[in-house]
């Protein structure tokens, strides 16, 4: 076996483009279609259906988003 192993899938390529490119796409994802939402929309998106906890961070802090956590998980026993 050699220093160095194929890579897994056969072939490693640059996913980068080059400035040039770069911009061509940035000015191609302006015609994309788009829509705005409300941040409450936004996590609906993200909220899984059998959660064992949800934090509607819109109405409060980050700190007392975090001493939630932290408390839910000391209740559930995964931290101390």
């Amino acid at each position: 076996m050699g220093a160095f192993k194929e890579s897994h899938g056969g072939e490693l390529r640059d996913r980068y483009l080059d400035p040039t490119a770069a911009e061509a796409e940035k000015q191609a994802a302006r015609d994309y279609a788009s829509w705005d939402l409300a941040k409450c929309q936004l996590c609906d998106i993200w909220t899984p259906d059998n959660a064992e906890m949800v934090i509607d961070s819109v109405d409060i802090s980050p700190d007392l988003a975090a001493h939630r956590i932290l408390a839910k998980l000391q209740s559930m026993g995964v931290i101390r």
